[in-house]
């Protein structure tokens, strides 16, 4: 499976290197590169503060049409 992350802090790394161990497919985007994340993921997980969520989600661009993509997991921490 191909896991994308969006946000590479403690969250989104600890939960990457344990997908990688796992043997799943996974990018953390930056801040450069989310739509392209987005696009390419089967499964997207946002990982970043609560005061950046919008914007990032704003950036993944067209989550919502997704056809034949996972779902997308909202996964908020506190700041």
């Amino acid at each position: 499976m191909n896991i994308g992350i969006l946000g590479g802090g403690r969250v989104g790394g600890a939960l990457a290197q344990s997908w990688k161990n796992a043997g799943h497919d996974v990018t953390i985007s930056t801040r450069e590169t989310i739509p392209e994340t987005a696009a390419s993921a089967d499964v997207l997980l946002l990982a970043v503060p609560c005061t950046a969520a919008a914007d990032v989600i704003a950036a993944a661009g067209d989550i919502d049409g997704r056809q034949g993509k996972g779902p997308f997991v909202y996964r908020f921490e506190a700041s």
